[in-house]
């Protein structure tokens, strides 16, 4: 009973999700373009040195096969 902890919280989406599948599907958005680089799990090292440089304009994807 003693330093007990009550965590709170809440999760919902209304129309986000649906908004966000006509978005996709409409084909209007390259979302490539969100993508800095891309490198296989072998070039893990690589992946985390532009992730981590300030220099990456977007995401750094890290395909694993």
């Amino acid at each position: 009973m003693l330093k007990e902890i009550q965590v709170i919280g809440s999760f919902q989406f209304n129309t986000e999700f649906t908004q966000a599948i006509s978005v996709i599907e409409s084909n209007l958005f390259d979302f490539d373009l969100l993508i800095a680089k891309q490198y296989s799990l072998n070039n893990i090292d690589d992946a985390f040195t532009l992730a981590t440089s300030g220099k990456a304009i977007g995401k750094v994807q890290v395909i694993i096969p």
